[in-house]
């Protein structure tokens, strides 16, 4: 989280982590994926949990 919010702030430069945008767009799908997988722990129903898997779906389209 720490390096996508570098890119954010400075973009690609020397201290960003990442070496293309690219790579900052995979690992800010990553990032939201993972916390979609915190948010589905907590006790859902499953209405909640099926667009939950919708949009990770669909994250993965980008």
């Amino acid at each position: 989280m720490l390096g996508i919010h570098k890119y954010a702030y400075n973009g690609l430069d020397d201290i960003s982590p990442f070496h293309s945008r690219k790579d900052a767009i995979i690992a800010l799908k990553e990032l939201i994926k993972s916390e979609i997988d915190i948010v589905n722990v907590n006790s859902l129903d499953e209405e909640e949990k099926e667009l939950l898997e919708k949009i990770k779906k669909e994250i993965d389209k980008l």
